[in-house]
């Protein structure tokens, strides 16, 4: 099952010695390039069709591949949305701020004139 029984009349085509003729891969070379030097025209036509077509089915099974990752990607990009909480002592600050005005506005009413006063005497003697 040599290299010379594969391909009569070839011999070992200047490869080294170390490699051997009777290795797997060299019978596997000698046998390619018998079939493309040493047959008619028609046949190499033949082979070179063969292997174009196998480069083409393996371009398109890349593609399909390459495709299939840039989705799972996108996916991944969508869970990561956060919401913003909203503070609780803005609102409180305005509040007090509502209720000052509030106090201002009943000085100036003839109607609350009184009660303000005897809140202002109360406010004094508890301090003093």
């Amino acid at each position: 099952m040599g290299c010379v029984e594969k391909i009569s009349s070839v011999p070992c085509l200047g490869f080294p010695s170390g490699m051997g003729c009777h290795s797997e891969n060299w019978t596997f070379l000698m046998v390619r390039v018998h079939r493309a030097y040493y047959t008619p025209d028609s046949d190499v036509r033949e082979v070179e069709e063969e292997e174009e077509e196998e480069e083409e089915g393996e371009e398109k099974k890349k593609k399909k591949k390459k495709k299939k990752k840039k989705k799972k990607k996108k996916k991944k990009k969508k869970k990561k949305k956060k919401k913003k909480k909203k503070k609780k002592n803005n609102n409180n600050d305005n509040n007090n701020n509502d209720n000052n005005n509030n106090n201002n506005n009943n000085n100036n009413n003839p109607c609350c004139v009184l009660r303000n006063r005897k809140i202002l005497q109360r406010s004094a003697t508890v301090s003093t």
